[in-house]
């Protein structure tokens, strides 16, 4: 089918069909607006991206629709109308749900972009098969799409490929539900001509019945099989679907166009409804006389729009069959499955019902209990149901027939736990650890649970320490190490089912580093003694990068760094000279980046204060380069060293690649030396090999400073050097 407003025809006598349009299902869900796609459509029948696996858009479903008068609701899938504008992507494509009436309006059933029936389609065991036909950028491109018309899901939504296409292509078809087959107006390969044919559009096993030189623009099918078509001529025939035979009624008396178009005969009433498309692009609903073929109006179509596959979705139940259930709950009680549910206390059209029901239970669709309850009464029955996610069917019965299915999913057995929550870790200063959570109150799936216990794992070394904790605390002594974060996971225990682990803050325990003291970043757990102190007010931090094996600050395009990097703690004594030193580089050439480092006696901002590195500028990207100082501790005890990641608000990463803490010298100087003070036996150097003075007698004049002695033992022969 080919959109009316491209006038293109495959047959000197071919009909002009409209574009149809992908279309979405009915739901308790408001109708949304479809999603635009980047990329233009150049019109209805064309799509950019040929081999499409996934749906263009995402459904939008819509609400409920409510029943004419005689119980008709019917289905159309939109294919086009005066409120197209020739965007593939924005076009109202759908179905489209309406009641027979003088004055009718559409609600959503279904729209997507991806629901396009302009090859025609039918609607049968619940779902909803067509075939599309697109134009992308010169090239045809057909396909066989099916949706799930209960759920609308485009995950389980069935897109293939159609080598040749064109026998697919339906000019009209319908579903004959005593075959299980469709019935139509078909192309033959190429395009080359027309016949009427069969399909199976679960299998798309076509069968050719007869040839034939009438364009049929409507095919529709009776309770008991029986076909009927209209012309291009606008005349009504039977067709026998043996043979391909027609046998003309009488004329529709419409001024019919040559136009995708569809129709529908109801299988509870007979009624026979052609929702047209007329010369003058009028489209209107009628009702067809299968005996004359007269048509009489109905109403006009909103929008004018051409509807493509019109289907009349089955009634639930029978008018004095039951009511659905109400009140349906399955709970699991730790042994078994208990579902309960209040019986119908009306028939299916509101009438009043009394006496005994019949029910039946189904879990997963199979049969799982059966009994009799009372009209209005409630009802709890126990069912064996395997473990996990389960749907939970209930219908009832009468004479007249069984009530609509009312469902619920449960969860069945011991439910997966939700994760502990707080969890919360203090070493006391006898290496103690206290360990505390709060339990999951609830299941994965609102499911049962029993009690619960815990499985504790401590970090490093993934140490489990507990494997069926019964309380919500946990103390141990933690293992005697110089220098360790430790932090512990808390796994929630329901029967056989668990949580996902929470782990707890990391905790840094140790008297501190001895000097020489390195860090090269090599793996997460060194990584994990450090202090990460976020900016003020950014959230920016430092994360370990496993690929490089070094620090590096995160980066904000709106924020500015204001981040710590900072050291476990190192064991300074006063008086003595250290040596910091940080090997520092910026992530990219193309960003400036700004670090400064200092040191201080607590892992803090406030703490560091003694500066290191005056604030710096880095240009070259990650080529590391040694920034440092001397620095000599006023008093002996644990100090902590840190990278200040400055940048402005848009650069990118400091990165530190290593940190170092090295003794250079103890608190006292020389200032004398025991030899011969006549032989001149004493040189003095400085750092740089200069000789700054010369006998033992001018030590006491040189400044505070760090000198090389050299004398000779006049007895052994032996040189020293002093630093």
């Amino acid at each position: 089918m080919l959109n009316r407003k491209n006038f293109t025809s495959l047959l000197a006598t071919a009909i002009v069909l409209l574009g149809a349009v992908p279309t979405t299902a009915m739901t308790k869900v408001e109708l949304q607006p479809s999603i635009q796609r980047s990329q233009p459509m150049a019109g209805n029948t064309q799509s950019p991206a040929p081999a499409n696996v996934q749906p263009a858009q995402t459904p939008v479903v819509g609400a409920p629709v409510l029943t004419a008068p005689d119980g008709t609701v019917l289905w159309g899938c939109v294919i086009d109308g005066s409120n197209f504008t020739n965007d593939y992507w924005t076009d109202p494509y759908g179905v489209y749900a309406f009641t027979p009436a003088d004055s009718m309006t559409l609600t959503t059933v279904c729209k997507t972009s991806d629901l396009n029936a302009n090859c025609g389609g039918v609607f049968y065991d619940g779902w909803f098969h067509y075939v599309t036909m697109r134009d992308a950028y010169g090239d045809t491109y057909f396909y066989h799409n099916a949706y799930d018309i209960n759920s609308w899901d485009e995950d389980t939504w069935v897109h293939e490929s159609l080598d040749d296409g064109y026998p697919y292509w339906a000019l009209s078809c319908t579903y004959d539900a005593t075959t299980s087959l469709s019935y139509g107006c078909y192309y033959t390969s190429q395009g080359k001509g027309m016949e009427i044919a069969s399909l199976d559009y679960t299998t798309l096993t076509r069968k050719s019945i007869a040839p034939t030189d009438t364009m049929y623009l409507v095919f529709a099918a009776d309770a008991k099989g029986q076909l009927y078509a209209i012309s291009a001529g606008a005349n009504l025939y039977k067709i026998d679907k043996t043979t391909g035979a027609a046998t003309l009624v009488g004329p529709t008396g419409v001024d019919i166009g040559r136009y995708a178009q569809s129709g529908i005969i109801n299988p509870r009433n007979g009624k026979f409804y052609w929702a047209s498309q007329e010369k003058n692009y009028d489209a209107n609903l009628y009702e067809v006389n299968l005996t004359t073929g007269a048509a009489t109006l109905i109403g006009p179509i909103p929008y004018k729009s051409q509807l493509s596959a019109l289907y009349i979705p089955a009634p639930e139940a029978n008018d004095d069959a039951p009511a659905v259930v109400t009140n349906l709950t399955a709970a699991y009680n730790g042994t078994t499955t208990v579902v309960g549910f209040t019986a119908p206390a009306a028939t299916f059209a509101g009438g009043e019902l009394k006496g005994d029901l019949s029910y039946k239970v189904l879990v997963d669709g199979s049969e799982a209990a059966t009994g009799t309850v009372a009209a209005g009464a409630a009802a709890r029955v126990d069912v064996d149901a395997a473990d996990g996610n389960r749907v939970f069917t209930v219908t009832t019965a009468n004479a007249a027939g069984t009530s609509p299915k009312a469902k619920v999913e449960a969860w069945v057995g011991y439910d997966t736990p939700a994760d502990p929550a707080d969890v919360t870790l203090a070493v006391d200063d006898s290496n103690v650890a206290h360990l505390s959570w709060k339990a999951p109150t609830a299941g994965v799936h609102n499911g049962y649970l029993g009690k619960l216990t815990y499985r504790l794992t401590r970090y490093p070394g993934e140490v489990v320490v507990a494997e069926s904790q019964a309380d919500t605390t946990f103390t141990e002594t933690l293992p005697s190490a110089a220098m360790a974060s430790y932090s512990y996971g808390v796994t929630a225990l329901n029967g056989q089912q668990e949580s996902l682990m929470t782990k707890s803050n990391a905790v840094v325990v140790g008297d501190g580093f001895d000097v020489p003291y390195a860090e090269y970043f090599d793996d997460q757990a060194s990584f994990d003694l450090f202090t990460l102190l976020e900016g003020e007010e950014t959230g920016l931090t430092w994360t370990w990068n496993s690929a490089g094996q070094y620090a590096q600050s995160t980066w904000g395009r709106a924020k500015a760094a204001d981040q710590w990097l900072i050291t476990p703690p190192v064991k300074l004594e006063a008086g003595h000279t250290y040596r910091f030193s940080a090997s520092v580089a910026a992530q990219s050439a193309s960003y400036v980046e700004r670090f400064e480092a200092a040191c201080g006696v607590a892992p803090t901002r406030a703490a560091m204060t003694e500066p290191l590195v005056a604030p710096t500028e880095l240009t070259q990207g990650k080529t590391f380069k040694a920034y440092g100082n001397d620095f000599v501790p006023v008093t002996t005890g644990k100090y902590y060293f840190g990278i200040h990641a400055m940048s402005e608000a848009g650069m990118f990463r400091v990165l530190a690649d290593s940190i170092t803490v090295t003794h250079i010298m103890g608190p006292t100087g020389v200032t004398s030396v025991g030899s011969d003070v006549s032989t001149g036996d004493v040189e003095v150097f400085n750092l740089n090999g200069v000789r700054v003075s010369c006998g033992a007698d001018a030590l006491a004049t040189l400044p505070k400073g760090v000198y090389i002695l050299k004398y000779r033992d006049a007895a052994r022969g032996r040189k020293i050097v002093v630093k």
